[in-house]
């Protein structure tokens, strides 16, 4: 199944607290773990462009709110 990372995007902004939309995100896409871990792989990180630059600054300031958070947590 394949994820749309940019409405991941916006759900973690909602959880920080961004108001975060598509127009706002330029690409997104996940990044493919590597081959080299063995038993349990870790969860693909996601990597955001973003349109603005206001929108990434806060984003970023925001995101240790999110330390210990999974994607599963979004709901």
């Amino acid at each position: 199944m394949k994820e749309n990372t940019n409405e991941l995007v916006v759900k973690i902004g909602d959880k920080m607290g961004v108001s975060v939309g598509p127009e706002d995100i330029s690409v997104s896409h996940l990044i493919p773990t590597s081959q080299k871990y063995r038993g349990k792989r870790p969860s693909p990180a996601i990597i955001a462009k973003f349109a603005r630059c206001d929108t990434k600054e806060m984003f970023y300031r925001r995101q240790k709110e999110l330390r210990g958070l999974t994607t599963k947590d979004l709901g």
